[in-house]
């Protein structure tokens, strides 16, 4: 705080890709440890102690903002990535609680509800079998998050909103 004064805007943006990518399995198959780390690295570390040492910074300052980075697997149901999808649809629950319990404080809570999107350099997007044209890039999902941390966005709070290029819109989700 004292290097960039205060803190105004908290964008939680994590989730263990490389433990979900090899844990990608029925439910029934995963181990103890295997659900525990991914709910721990995608919703603990990344929503509730991100935002619990957050809160007194951003209950300093006005109109504070936290933007949550959710999935689309929170909202649909899809084979192999049930840890993962059970910890987004946590973050989404927690983002209304902390919308509620920050009001007073003029402080603001939302999340993005996440497509695929190109992960980095590698990332070509494959894997889609239809809709490949929906798949976003980065700077799509930032400019979200930052309309969602601004003035202009006051009257919107404890929402969750759809960034998908439609894919929700017609469930037409199929992974390779």
């Amino acid at each position: 705080m004292e290097r960039f004064g205060s803190l105004t805007t908290l964008i939680n943006n994590a989730a263990p890709t490389a433990i979900v990518a090899t844990t990608f399995k029925p439910i029934a198959e995963y181990t103890t440890d295997e659900w525990n780390s991914i709910l721990v690295a995608t919703l603990t570390g990344n929503v509730f102690w991100a935002s619990k040492y957050a809160w007194p910074h951003l209950q300093a300052a006005s109109a504070a903002t936290i933007v949550n980075i959710s999935s689309g697997a929170s909202t649909m149901g899809q084979t192999g990535l049930g840890a993962y999808a059970a910890a987004k649809g946590a973050m989404n629950s927690l983002t209304r609680t902390l919308a509620v319990e920050g009001e007073p404080h003029d402080i603001r809570c939302n999340a993005i509800i996440v497509g695929r999107v190109v992960a980095g350099r590698s990332d070509t997007g494959a894997g889609m079998l239809k809709n490949a044209s929906a798949v976003g890039n980065p700077m799509q999902i930032a400019t979200t998050a930052l309309f969602l941390s601004t003035a202009d966005s006051s009257f919107i709070n404890g929402e969750l909103i759809t960034a998908d290029g439609g894919l929700s819109m017609n469930g037409d989700v199929h992974m390779q």
